[in-house]
């Protein structure tokens, strides 16, 4: 997932490395470095963070096994509240009728009117205070979604960032294959800028010539490392703009949409209501 800014971003240095790598030497003797280089994991080591990446998703079920746990509980308390208030309200219309009935044994206008007049009373109160029990367990309902909701957001994003760094640890062609999507972005662009975390350097300049012929015209493609970028992050620069791909960006926007996802689910929950 990727975001588009306009105009040009100003949150990026404008310092600029043009590394425009022979490819003999890239084919060459960087291929041999990366072969013999410490990065390079061996078959335990993916082993065991592949098991990482299934416990931590294990974990994002139970999490989600608790979420419709605590809705249920929600549901339930809140259907207690309305039963109480519906006693409530019986109660009132059962007590309005006995006063009436006891006013209207007296005979007497005056102790009749009277009798009316306490009876109608005491079901407003007893209406009021149902109506009260209803407001209270509807706002204690809300409150306890919002919270497990919010909780539940906060560890999953949490859990899929721990999820994303394994892989880019296992997995090293990550960047590559979300360069050759983004570029499909920028395809018309005359002078193509593409900053990328130091440490992934060195395999972006070894796909250069993937990257080139991506372009559906000539371009100018320039590939520098930004020591302000992470691990995958990717950011792209033309003169139509900028297209942020950084991993913190990415998951700001799905934290976005989860997050309006469950205001949503709130508001169908008041209408259904």
């Amino acid at each position: 997932m990727s975001k588009i800014l306009r105009p040009r971003s100003q949150n990026f240095p404008s310092r600029k490395i043009e590394a425009q790598a022979d490819r003999s030497v890239v084919q060459g003797s960087n291929l041999e470095d990366a072969a013999k280089g410490p990065d390079v994991l061996g078959f335990d080591q993916v082993a065991a963070k592949e098991r990482q990446i299934a416990s931590l998703e294990t974990q994002i079920h139970e999490y989600e096994d608790k979420l419709e746990e605590l809705k249920a509980k929600a549901k339930d308390a809140l259907e207690q509240n309305r039963v109480a208030a519906q006693q409530l309200l019986d109660q009132a219309q059962q007590e309005a009728q006995v006063l009436l009935a006891q006013a209207k044994k007296t005979g007497e206008a005056a102790g009749y009117q009277a009798g009316e007049i306490a009876a109608r009373e005491a079901w407003e109160d007893l209406l009021a205070q149902a109506r009260r029990t209803l407001e209270f367990a509807e706002q204690e309902r809300r409150e306890r979604v919002r919270s497990s909701e919010a909780m539940i957001v906060a560890l999953a994003i949490e859990i899929a960032q721990k999820i994303v760094e394994l892989h880019l640890e296992v997995d090293g062609k990550l960047v590559s294959r979300l360069l050759s999507d983004l570029l499909l972005e920028v395809d018309k662009a005359k002078r193509i800028e593409v900053r990328v975390a130091p440490s992934d350097l060195e395999q972006t300049l070894e796909q250069r010539g993937a990257y080139e012929r991506i372009l559906s015209h000539q371009a100018e493609l320039l590939i520098v490392p930004d020591g302000g970028l992470s691990k995958g992050d990717v950011v792209i620069v033309s003169e139509h703009g900028t297209v942020d791909s950084r991993i913190s960006t990415r998951f700001a926007e799905v934290e976005r949409v989860l997050t309006q996802c469950v205001r949503d689910w709130e508001k169908s929950g008041e209408s259904d209501g």
